[in-house]
């Protein structure tokens, strides 16, 4: 998604539209209340996540927008979930 790939960011989109499918499924299918609190709880993370995460396109793959000080709290604020550790978007 650094790179501002389109294809990047429409398979994330598609990844987090298939995983709030599978959680509704789950939590419809779950009779434990307890259970489905949980998983409740995992979908909620699970948008923050995605919010946090395609939040980031606005920054459009351009390493001096993303040295910016609210990239750099994006990221942060991320804890560096894309699998990079710096602040730099590298092509892979």
């Amino acid at each position: 998604m650094a790179i501002d790939d389109p294809s990047h960011w429409e398979k994330a989109a598609d990844s987090y539209r298939r995983t709030f499918a599978q959680l509704d499924e789950l939590a419809a299918d779950t009779k434990d209340l307890e259970r489905r609190a949980r998983v409740r709880d995992l979908k909620e993370a699970v948008v923050d996540d995605e919010t946090e995460a395609l939040g980031l396109k606005k920054f459009r793959g351009k390493n001096s927008t993303l040295d910016t000080p609210e990239a750099g709290r994006k990221f942060r604020a991320r804890g560096g979930r894309s699998g990079r550790r710096t602040l730099r978007a590298t092509r892979d």
